[in-house]
């Protein structure tokens, strides 16, 4: 029969070198047991906090590949943006500059041809009311 007996290792029984265990975190470390503050945590995480913590799920190269599809694309809308605005002033200044005075100059012209007429048809009744100088006002009757 075979006996077996325990040797002690003496690597185990000397002191480690380095950071007391007190200091030291390790993966032995059980946050199980403490479940209502890492609620608490989760609770209060702010959304950027979140994001940030992405970024160790994320590649590098996707991490580029979305800031710059993303800074490329608030680049577009930054020029349209200016683009429509400088489109808008100069539609409105030209809008002030040449349509608002032509309106009004065909206005005052409509304006003037409705007086005209209307000093025709006064016209018209002083000629067939008013009797000649000189004409009869019996034959006129």
């Amino acid at each position: 029969m075979v006996k077996l007996e325990a040797i002690p290792d003496e690597h185990f029984t000397e002191p480690q070198v380095g950071q007391d265990d007190d200091d030291y975190y390790t993966d032995t470390d059980s946050s199980i047991s403490d479940t209502s503050s890492t609620a608490d945590d989760q609770l209060n995480e702010t959304l950027l906090e979140r994001l940030s913590a992405l970024q160790d799920i994320v590649p590098p190269a996707s991490r580029r590949r979305v800031a710059t599809v993303t800074s490329t694309g608030w680049g577009w809308l930054k020029s349209g943006l200016k683009f429509g605005g400088n489109a808008a002033w100069y539609l409105s200044a030209s809008a002030l500059f040449i349509v608002v005075p032509t309106a009004l100059s065909m206005v005052e012209e409509a304006q003037m041809m409705e007086f005209e007429r209307e000093q025709k048809i006064q016209q018209g009744f002083g000629e067939i009311s008013a009797p000649e100088p000189g004409a009869d006002v019996e034959a006129a009757v």
